[in-house]
């Protein structure tokens, strides 16, 4: 199996929101093309993971990225907060669809 490299550029970044100077949430993820992939976030206050998510959505669409990858279906129906600030279920094919549109 040989892999091209040159189709899979990828780059790590993170989100976060300090207040008084003391991080209070973050995230971290994966940008590929005009696709975000979340790995993992984290608040230490309430509503602050809430402001972060919304913040970084805003950055998203402002840059013209095509979707925002939370991960599975669970992880949306599981996350309120998430679908208060428009996350959705979207099924394989149109997944597949984005990701191909989005990489490039």
């Amino acid at each position: 199996m040989k892999l091209n490299k040159s189709n899979y550029k990828a780059k790590a970044i993170s989100f976060e929101v300090y207040k008084d100077g003391e991080l209070k949430a973050g995230e971290i993820g994966i940008v590929t093309g005009k696709i975000y992939t979340s790995y993992s976030g984290f608040y230490n206050e309430s509503s602050a993971g809430s402001v972060q998510l919304a913040m970084m959505l805003n950055y998203l669409k402002d840059n013209n990225f095509v979707f925002c990858n939370f991960g599975t279906d669970d992880s949306i129906k599981n996350n309120l907060y998430k679908r208060k600030l428009g996350a959705v279920y979207i099924d394989r094919s149109d997944f597949i669809k984005l990701w191909r549109e989005g990489r490039k």
